[in-house]
């Protein structure tokens, strides 16, 4: 992502690529609207793990699996080392809200 790049998901700009992995990829971002000085993490589940990891038996499926990651994160919210979570939706592909907190790379 270059700076003359706009990428919108949702009600979100897209900032910068923060890193990807196995199960999704993770943008910078702020909102669109209301406190748009307000930085937030969005993690987007990858489309081929949603569609290739649907239930099946005992199997949890792709994207109820994020779902749970993002339950068992908001019961421990009040933690100051542990990112808040705004959301999770689905918009075509899932994404988890997280606050951004900056660190080193």
């Amino acid at each position: 992502m270059t700076d003359s790049d706009t990428y919108r998901f949702g009600d979100y700009q897209l900032l910068e690529h923060i890193g990807s992995g196995s199960f999704g990829t993770v943008y910078k971002a702020r909102p669109i609207h209301g406190d748009l000085d307000a930085l937030v993490a969005i993690k987007i589940l990858r489309p081929i793990r949603a569609e290739r990891h649907l239930p099946s038996g005992n199997d949890v499926g792709a994207v109820e699996k994020f779902r749970q990651e993002a339950d068992r994160q908001s019961k421990v919210q009040s933690h100051p080392n542990i990112a808040g979570i705004d959301f999770v939706d689905k918009i075509v592909v899932s994404e988890l809200s997280d606050q951004l907190i900056s660190g080193i790379e």
